[in-house]
């Protein structure tokens, strides 16, 4: 990786990249807020990095709207405005440009979930599956 982020500790220390960026964009945000935020958007490391290259590259992204970069990017834009943010905006959907909806935990049904009468024939395979 090259750039002035890798020069400047991008990769010892994305956490501190984004809080730069973030800092630049909404001024007014405190210091441990933003930190907070940026944990609970990229909890692990290797998330952090995707979302602290994606921002140096594109630090429009926190305020452009564009349904671009990493999911992180909504995820610490929605945890942000909580906090008092004005000035960064949440990506629109590429499709109908509306603001993207509030992630959701979908159910995967289990195979036990499954109602009895569901249940495959012998040799029959389930959608998607072929034998």
């Amino acid at each position: 990786m090259t750039g002035p982020a890798a020069d400047t500790g991008f990769l010892a220390d994305p956490g501190a990249v984004i809080a730069g960026i973030v800092r630049d964009a909404e001024p007014s945000l405190d210091h441990d807020e933003i930190e907070a935020a940026i944990t609970r958007a990229a909890p692990s490391r290797a998330q952090q990095r995707r979302l602290a290259a994606a921002l140096d590259e594109d630090p429009g992204l926190l305020t452009s709207g564009r349904p671009e970069g990493p999911p992180q990017v909504e995820l610490l834009i929605r945890d942000l405005q909580k906090t008092g943010a004005r000035k960064l905006v949440l990506p629109r959907c590429a499709h109908c440009g509306e603001p993207a909806a509030a992630p959701t935990a979908v159910p995967i049904p289990s195979r036990r979930s499954r109602p009895a009468s569901a249940a495959l024939a012998p040799g029959q395979a389930g959608p998607g599956w072929t034998r």
